[in-house]
C-alpha cells in the first residue's frame, strides 16, 4: 500500500541542539478570583503554544536571512534554537507541525541528517491531521540524499521504515535516481519494489527508467526494459 496513511512504530528521540538563550516572559498576572486548575492549565497550554510558534517562526525567519546573507553555519545554530523550542511541547499534532518546516528548512541547507533526526522525531499518531507531514519530509529527505550524491543514505531510511508501504518509498527513490540519469542504479532498487501489481509504482518507475534509457540513447535498453516489466500507461 502507498504509505500516505499507513501507521508506523516510532522509538522516542533526543535531538541534540543548542540552549535558548534567555527564558520567556511570563504572562501579564491580574488579580481576580483563581479559575479551576483545569482551566489554568488550559490557559496556560494555550498561551505556551501561541509563544511557542511565534518564536520558532521568527527564528526560522532569522534562519533564512542568515543563510541568504552567506553564514549558514549561524543559521542551523537558529535552527537548533528552534528544535529546543518546539521539544518543550508534549509530542503530538501541534509539535509536528513546528517540526516539518524546520526539517524542511533543515534538507534546504544541505543539514540532511538533523532533517533525518527531526522526521523521526515526528509522530506517526498524526499522519491525517496534518496532512501526512511526517511522509513528505521522509520523501524530501530521500530526494535530497540521492540528489546529493548520498543514495546509500537514502537506501538506509528506507530500510528502516518499518512499513507494509515501504515500496512507496522505493518509487520515491527508483523516480529519482532515473530522473537525474543514474539509470543502471534505478534499476536495481527497482527490484526492490515487491508489489509489482500496484500500478501506481510500475507506471511512474517504469516510464522514468524507460525514458532515462532513451535520454542516454540506450534503445536497447529501454526496449529490453519493457518487455520484462510492460507499462500500462506509458507516457
Amino acid at each position: 500500500m502507498v504509505r500516505f496513511y499507513c501507521s508506523v512504530f516510532l522509538g522516542a528521540l533526543s535531538l541534540l541542539v543548542l540552549p535558548v538563550d534567555g527564558a520567556m516572559a511570563a504572562p501579564l498576572t491580574i488579580i481576580e478570583p483563581s479559575p479551576p486548575a483545569e482551566e489554568t492549565a488550559i490557559s496556560r497550554d494555550s498561551f505556551d503554544l501561541v509563544s511557542i510558534s511565534q518564536q520558532v517562526q521568527s527564528l526560522l525567519q532569522t534562519a533564512r536571512t542568515i543563510n541568504n546573507s552567506g553564514d549558514a553555519a549561524t543559521a542551523l545554530v537558529q535552527i537548533d534554537q528552534a528544535v529546543a523550542l518546539v521539544q518543550l511541547l508534549p509530542i503530538g499534532e501541534e509539535r509536528d507541525r513546528l517540526l516539518a518546516p524546520t526539517g524542511s528548512y533543515l534538507i534546504e541547507l544541505k543539514a540532511l541528517d538533523q532533517a533525518l533526526a527531526i522526521a523521526q522525531a515526528m509522530t506517526d499518531d498524526t499522519y491525517g491531521n496534518t496532512g501526512n507531514l511526517r511522509t513528505q519530509l521522509e520523501v524530501a529527505l530521500t530526494k535530497a540524499y540521492i540528489q546529493t550524491g548520498q543514495t546509500p543514505q537514502a537506501v538506509q531510511l528506507i530500510q528502516s521504515l518499518n512499513l507494509d508501504g515501504r515500496d512507496f518509498y522505493w518509487m520515491v527513490a527508483v523516480e529519482a535516481l532515473a530522473n537525474q540519469g543514474d539509470v543502471e542504479e534505478a534499476v536495481n532498487l527497482f527490484e526492490n519494489v515487491k508489489d509489482k501489481d500496484n500500478l501506481l509504482f510500475t507506471d511512474v518507475d517504469g516510464n522514468a527508467i524507460t525514458h532515462a534509457y532513451i535520454g542516454a540513447g540506450q534503445f536497447a535498453a529501454a526496449q529490453n526494459f519493457l518487455a520484462q516489466h510492460p507499462i500500462s500507461d506509458p507516457y
